[in-house]
C-alpha cells in the first residue's frame, strides 16, 4: 500500500511532464521484457566507468548502469521534479500495487519509494523513485532476489 508520507508528496509539475513516460518506455518496459534500455535514438552525453548518460528530448538525463562483474544492470532517469511524484508515476504505482504485480518494500520512506516485482520476474526487478529539493530519479534495477 502507498504510505501516507508518499501521499503528501503528490503534485503535478510541468518540468517533469515527460520524465515518467521516458523512464517507462526507455527503462522500465525493456527491463520487464528482460531487454536492454532503449537509447538508439539518443545522443550520448558522457561515459564514466560503468555508466553511460544520454540527453532526453523531453528534458532530463537517462543513465544506463552496465553491470560490472559484481553488480547489477540498471537504468535511471534524472529529472527536475522537486519534491513529489508526477501523475504518471502515481497512476502506474496505484495500478501495479492494486493487482500485486509490484509490492512496496520496507526500504521505502518519505524520500524514496521502492517496489519489487511480485512473483512474475526472476530475478526480482526493483523500481525506485526518489525526490530531493532539486530534482528526482526514477530507477529500475536487476536484483539477486528470487521471486
Amino acid at each position: 500500500m502507498i504510505k501516507a508520507a508518499a501521499l503528501l508528496l503528490l503534485t503535478a509539475s510541468p518540468g517533469s511532464a515527460g520524465a515518467w513516460q521516458a523512464f517507462e518506455a526507455r527503462c522500465l518496459m525493456p527491463f520487464e521484457a528482460f531487454g536492454p534500455p532503449v537509447v538508439g535514438d539518443l545522443a550520448q552525453r558522457a561515459q564514466a566507468g560503468y555508466e553511460t548518460s544520454y540527453d532526453l528530448p523531453e528534458g532530463g538525463v537517462l543513465v544506463v548502469e552496465a553491470a560490472p562483474e559484481d553488480g547489477h544492470a540498471a537504468c535511471r532517469v534524472h529529472h527536475d521534479r522537486a519534491q513529489g511524484e508526477d501523475a504518471g508515476f502515481e497512476a502506474w504505482m496505484t495500478g501495479v500495487t492494486a493487482i500485486e504485480r509490484y509490492i512496496e518494500t520496507d526500504a521505502s520512506n518519505a524520500g524514496l519509494l521502492e517496489l519489487h516485482s511480485n512473483l512474475w520476474a526472476e530475478p526480482v526487478i526493483a523500481v525506485q523513485a526518489q525526490w530531493t529539493a532539486t530534482g528526482g530519479i526514477y530507477r529500475v534495477i536487476e536484483t539477486e532476489l528470487e521471486a
